[in-house]
This record gives C-alpha cells, sequence and structure tokens, in this order.
C-alpha cells in the first residue's frame, strides 16, 4: 500500500457513515489485492494482503472500470454476500476498488420518505419530492434544485436516478435528472439534440445528451 493513500483509508468507515449501513463491511483493493478492510456485521473476514479472487466484485469492478453492485455466491470467499464496488481514482496510472460488503440479496435502499434532505449554510431541509425542480452533479457536489433555493446532497445522482424512477424524475444526461412535472416544453437545439425548458421564473434550459435522447423519448413518448 502506498503510504499516501492510509489516512483516506483509515478515514474511510467514518466517512460512509451517512449511506453505509451498521451491517455492512468495507474493502478496498489495489493490484490484485485487498490493502484495507472494516468489518461490519457482516463480515468475509478478509484481511489486508488477501488476493482479489476471480468473480468477486472487487474483480467485476477491476474488469468494467465502473460501478458494479452484484449477488456473489459462497464459490468466492466461503460466504455468499451482495456487494456494491465504485472505482476509486488515486495515482496516474492506478486505480482502486472499493467493495460495500453486505448481506446475500440486500436491498439497497437509499431514500425511505418522500423528501431527500439537503444541505445549505450548515443547515439540513427536508425537500419533498414535488418541489425539486432538477438535480444537477457540479464540482463533485450533488445539488438539489427548488424554485426557492438550491441544497447539496451526500447522494450521488447514480443513485439517485435509480430511487427516484417512481417518482417521474427523469436521466437526461449524466449531469441532470429532472422532475417531469416541471417541464414546461422541450425543443430541437442546433445540434439536433434537445433542450428541456423547465417551468421557472427564467426558464431554465438543460440539455439532453445524445446518449439519453432516445431513452427520453421513449419514456415520455415522442
Amino acid at each position: 500500500m502506498h503510504m499516501e493513500d492510509l489516512p483516506l483509508l483509515m478515514d474511510l468507515p467514518s466517512m460512509l457513515t451517512d449511506w453505509v449501513p451498521k451491517v455492512a463491511s468495507i474493502a478496498v483493493a489495489s493490484e490484485g489485492k485487498y490493502i484495507f478492510y472494516h468489518a461490519g456485521e457482516y463480515d468475509l473476514r478478509l484481511r489486508p494482503g488477501d488476493l482479489v479472487r476471480p468473480g468477486s466484485v472487487a474483480n467485476r469492478v477491476f474488469c468494467a472500470k465502473q460501478r458494479v453492485e452484484v449477488d456473489v455466491d459462497e464459490s468466492v470467499y466461503g460466504l455468499p454476500y451482495h456487494g456494491v464496488g465504485y472505482v476509486l481514482h488515486a495515482q496516474p496510472g492506478r486505480q482502486m476498488a472499493l467493495t460495500i460488503i453486505l448481506p446475500p440479496r440486500y436491498k439497497v435502499k437509499w431514500i425511505s420518505y418522500p423528501f431527500l434532505i439537503g444541505r445549505r449554510e450548515d443547515v439540513w431541509y427536508p425537500i419533498h419530492f414535488q418541489d425539486i425542480v432538477w438535480l444537477e452533479s457540479y464540482e463533485k457536489q450533488t445539488w438539489i434544485h427548488t424554485v426557492e433555493a438550491s441544497y447539496t446532497t451526500h447522494l450521488p445522482l447514480h443513485i439517485l436516478e435509480h430511487e427516484l424512477a417512481q417518482h417521474q424524475f427523469l436521466r437526461i444526461h449524466r449531469s441532470y435528472i429532472v422532475n417531469v412535472a416541471w417541464i414546461k416544453r422541450i425543443e430541437r437545439d442546433f445540434h439536433s439534440g434537445l433542450l428541456i425548458i423547465l417551468q421557472l421564473p427564467t426558464e431554465q434550459k438543460l440539455p439532453v445528451s445524445q446518449t439519453y435522447v432516445r431513452f427520453v423519448r421513449e419514456k415520455l413518448g415522442f
């Protein structure tokens, strides 16, 4: 393990307490080996220096180079587990894999109530779904925008996309999720893409990226 990584890794459990259940264990792997392990209530008994095995969540993260969530059977580490894995970018040319280890078939539920908790000037506010106009990823933070104000949340867009899909929210761009109820109109832009204009005094315009154009058309039926 590189010594410059040690302070960050030692702080991981406290950094993740807002969204990782107490039952979860936390593992970090680099260059084919685990370099950090924090045992939760569901413990695979991994140790720094243990090899990353084929079929594990860490192995899948390294292969896919993106977030992975999957159930892993007992043939890999002796106990079945549900894992959520993320790529951690360390020094140039070196990647680490963060794995959240949970009981088998664990359903990760990030939102339990019909509102999100937003933060503004060190004060936390419950923001009901119907008041959220759009959500935005900007400068490594997730922003909740309402008509009155903007707030930050610790939840990333890829989590919010899945959690809010049943509440008429729609991903339109890697940086934007919109509340469909706040769409005023949809226009073509100069590059044959789409622009969504929201029902705000300023008529906020958000681009639909080419990756999401077909998806948006199918979901909205046009």
